[in-house]
């Protein structure tokens, strides 16, 4: 797996060539645009991690929602796109967890 903080949208067609099964991207990064790049890899990401210390419910859902449509159908695995910010509320995280599974 790869991990790399912040945008690196400008690395992701050498990225692709990698010899790595999962790719974290971080929250500055457009899904959507990276998926489109790297189809055959597993994304792992996007949450912003700001979003989900600070947001309401509301927010946390969309966001979760917009991750998942963007990251298509396969090889994406819904996770923040860097470290749980401290003093994240655990509530936010059960959010993005319920939302992930469809719940709420």
């Amino acid at each position: 797996a790869l991990h790399i903080c912040g945008d690196n949208s400008h690395l992701l067609k050498s990225i692709k060539m990698l010899k790595v099964d999962v790719v974290q991207i971080d929250s500055p990064v457009d899904l959507k645009f990276a998926r489109k790049i790297i189809e055959d890899k597993c994304l792992l990401g996007n949450i912003d991690t700001n979003l989900l210390k600070r947001g309401c419910k509301k927010d946390i859902v969309n966001i979760v929602k917009k991750c998942l449509e963007d990251g298509g159908d396969t090889l994406f695995i819904l996770s923040t796109g860097c470290e749980v910010v401290r003093d994240t509320p655990p509530q936010n995280i059960i959010y993005m967890i319920e939302a992930g599974r469809g719940l709420i």
